[in-house]
């Protein structure tokens, strides 16, 4: 069964929840906006937004945005939506300010509630 978007938006919210975004280890890389840039496949079995979504076998190359990985392919209930949708998914899972650990900041909250206005 495919997935709607905001099936992927609120399952992504509670998957980290319950589970620590991928932004640890030595190889953390700040933007120019200070936010600590992800490992697709985190050091401690950590998964990005993006990476978690794909198959076992997906190969992802550090540094390059979830939408310019050719070696990743998506599980198949989590096919079917737009580039943008998965960069707006990605983006949550990045921005440290929609954080306050593993719970949603305000702003957090905002970005959720944009990307389901606009997916």
């Amino acid at each position: 069964m495919k997935l709607t978007a905001h099936q992927i938006i609120d399952e992504t919210v509670t998957y980290y929840h319950k589970f620590p975004r991928s932004l640890n280890g030595e190889r953390k890389v700040a933007n120019e906006t200070g936010d600590i840039l992800c490992l697709y496949n985190g050091l401690n079995g950590e998964k990005c937004a993006y990476a978690r979504c794909c198959t076992p076998d997906s190969e992802f190359e550090e540094g390059k945005s979830a939408t310019c990985q050719p070696k990743a392919k998506l599980l198949p209930q989590y096919e079917g939506h737009s580039l943008s949708f998965w960069s707006g998914i990605q983006a949550l899972h990045d921005t440290n300010k929609y954080w306050d650990g593993n719970r949603l900041t305000e702003e957090g909250i905002k970005k959720v509630e944009y990307l389901k206005s606009h997916y």
